[in-house]
């Protein structure tokens, strides 16, 4: 068995995961209203969402984002803040908190615990001759 490959996947994974934690740390920013306007040091920082192409302009708004949520996440916010009161669009404020710090190490050691324990096995079934 050649560990090489599990190094390559675990880091490829590893990647992956914090990709999905710059882009949460993005949308935390972008979310916020503390967060608007252009002279924002927040903006400054990294990650942070910018135009493409390597340009000097970074996307700015006046207001916050907001984020649309799948269905099924939509139909399970509604359930736990059911007592709340829509807004006038229909929409409701998320009583979760996007917990990407807590949530995404949790992924990653679990991943990279799943990854060993596939190799191990593979490992163990085709033991090298070395």
């Amino acid at each position: 068995m050649d560990f090489g490959n599990y190094k390559i996947l675990a880091f490829k994974r590893q990647a992956q995961i914090m990709m999905v934690h710059d882009c949460n740390i993005i949308v935390d920013k972008l979310t916020r209203s503390e967060n608007k306007g252009k002279s924002n040091p927040v903006w400054e920082e990294m990650p942070t969402l910018s135009s493409g192409q390597n340009e000097d302009d970074r996307i700015f708004d006046d207001i916050p984002y907001a984020i649309g949520l799948s269905e099924c996440t939509a139909d399970l916010l509604f359930a736990i803040s059911s007592s709340e009161t829509p807004s006038a669009n229909g929409g409701f404020r998320c009583p979760i908190e996007i917990l990407g710090k807590e949530i995404l190490p949790l992924l990653s050691i679990t991943t990279q615990f799943s990854l060993l324990e596939y190799f191990e096995v593979e490992l163990y079934k085709y033991p090298s001759s070395g």
